[in-house]
């Protein structure tokens, strides 16, 4: 292949549907900002958007997946693929999985070298971990499912030249990519839409399967296995030598300690010790708590202490490994955090929602702060389950903001000067806690997190205290993914009267005793409003 130069290589991404694949991604699109100086096109939804690195070697195309077949967030990849080919200049574009990193450098070289006289190069997949599958077995898997629903006209391949490609990384010259997306978007168009073949889904490595195999037989390179090093078909992983670690997660999207373990082989996450305790508050945490303390594992030498609250639902049957203080009653969140505090050993506390998942960059940038400020609370950029953006610094509370709230939380929309900024209260910030990280000494001599909060409000407090001590609350531009809500399982009415009990609480510790009762009948009043809607609502159906 001619000589190609870093500017004329595009490399791919493509993550929509989850946070957790916008989270992978990341990490992909990181790797290659660190490991090579190709421009990097991305294809995201309004779910991933707030996790794709900024860059201006990074351009974010807005691609949609469609609606119904399993299939779709997999074939969003082609929508990327087609907004990559106007990019001026383009000969060769590599494509990553979102659970793929480069794990060390790679060079415009690399990839000629890699191609050879070929258009088109992939890794063969050999076997699948644990079983005894091989190329056979692959052949007839291709013929029964992606032939059968793609080109079943079409002649299958001799078990000689059939290679089972596994299409994580993909090496395209610019013609063949533009080439293979013509006829994808024609064979799309003339199926029945379903994208399955029994319980067999048909996405875009059976796409690529045909077209390696029946349509461009004979001209795809194989590239060595550490362009697509990855533990469902390597007995040796990790390798140390890979080029390119593939976390494939069969199509279920990579959990969170996956994306840390991503983190860390692009070399990027550095091991975090013993200054860091992480202090965890459950109550009924069960569907999330496992996957937040794997992510939490990874942190290398760091504390975790967890306080389970009462919970019922056997949370307490998934906090192995970790130093565990177990309450036979709900003390509340600020209360748990006060014995967390108490016994943990370390100089930095990061306390952490069991729904929140930090990250080694967001922990490496809290550090930094702390090193150049040591009188400082900091947060980041919260990522929601539905891609919404939360600032972890937050504006101070007025009699207005307080009125708002609790007219939304009771079903009444802000508007007008109870949705507007003048309900802020600049000349002061508070921290939303779900993933604050804190001095312990300076957390100590706030007082921590006042108990007069049972639950909720009890940062807005914290706030104040920071205020009055002259502690900084710093915001890292650093987004951490943040469940919202799914980290007690508690009911929604149970979750509202928390939330309103809290703010009656601060109105009438910051705002007089009138005003806090104002909002106690503004609040019943509400709720007796609700209870009639629900009624209507349930005798019309």
């Amino acid at each position: 292949m001619p000589t190609v130069h870093d500017g004329e290589i595009v490399a791919m991404v493509t993550a929509v549907g989850t946070v957790g694949y916008g989270a992978a991604a990341r990490q992909t699109v990181l790797s290659l900002l660190d490991h090579t100086g190709f421009p990097v096109v991305v294809g995201c939804d309004e779910v991933t958007e707030a996790l794709v690195p900024r860059s201006p070697r990074v351009r974010i195309e807005k691609v949609r997946a469609g609606t119904g077949a399993r299939a779709e967030p997999f074939l969003a990849k082609f929508a990327t693929w087609q907004a990559a080919l106007a990019h001026p200049g383009a000969k060769v574009f590599l494509h990553l999985d979102a659970d793929a990193v480069l794990a060390r450098p790679l060079t415009a070289a690399d990839v000629a070298t890699a191609l050879g006289g070929a258009s088109l190069a992939m890794v063969e997949q050999t076997t699948i971990t644990g079983s005894t599958m091989g190329r056979p077995d692959f052949l007839r898997h291709f013929v029964d499912h992606s032939l059968a629903y793609l080109a079943p006209a079409l002649p299958a391949p001799d078990l000689a030249e059939f290679r089972f490609h596994n299409s994580g990384v993909i090496l395209f010259g610019a013609l063949e990519l533009r080439n293979f997306l013509h006829w994808a978007a024609a064979t799309r168009a003339a199926s029945d839409g379903t994208h399955h073949v029994g319980a067999h889904m048909i996405a875009d490595q059976d796409y690529l399967q045909v077209w390696a195999n029946v349509l461009r037989r004979g001209r795809c390179a194989e590239l060595d296995g550490g362009w697509n090093h990855c533990t469902w078909w390597d007995a040796d992983f990790p390798r140390p030598d890979a080029r390119i670690v593939h976390f494939s997660n069969f199509c279920n999207g990579p959990p969170f300690a996956t994306v840390r373990h991503m983190e860390a082989t692009r070399g990027a996450a550095p091991p975090v010790h013993a200054p860091v305790s992480f202090l965890v508050v459950t109550h009924d945490s069960a569907a999330t708590i496992r996957d937040g303390l794997d992510v939490l594992a990874t942190f290398d030498g760091a504390e975790v202490v967890v306080v389970d609250n009462a919970s019922t639902d056997g949370t307490a049957d998934l906090l192995g490994g970790v130093r565990v203080i177990r309450n036979p009653t709900n003390v509340g969140f600020a209360a748990a955090v006060a014995q967390a505090a108490e016994v943990a050993d370390g100089s930095v506390l990061c306390l952490v929602n069991p729904d929140c998942f930090p990250s080694g960059e967001f922990l490496d940038a809290a550090l930094a702060t702390l090193g150049r400020a040591p009188r400082t609370v900091v947060v980041p950029r919260y990522v929601h389950a539905d891609g919404a953006v939360v600032a972890g610094r937050q504006p101070g509370y007025t009699r207005r903001k307080l009125l708002g709230d609790l007219c939304e939380t009771n079903g009444v929309p802000r508007r007008g000067p109870l949705g507007d900024e003048r309900r802020h209260d600049t000349t002061w910030h508070w921290p939303l806690a779900a993933c604050m990280v804190v001095p312990a000494d300076v957390f100590a001599e706030l007082g921590g997190l006042d108990p007069a909060y049972f639950c909720y409000m009890e940062d807005v407090e914290f706030g104040h205290a920071c205020r009055r001590a002259g502690v900084a609350v710093a915001e890292v531009d650093v987004p951490v993914v943040h469940l919202g809500a799914a980290g007690s399982a508690v009911t929604s009415d149970r979750r509202r009267a928390l939330l309103d009990r809290a703010r009656l609480a601060y109105a009438r510790r910051h705002h007089g005793t009138a005003f806090a009762l104002q909002l106690a009948v503004l609040r019943r009043a509400l709720r007796a409003a609700r209870t009639v809607r629900r009624s209507v609502r349930s005798v019309r159906a």
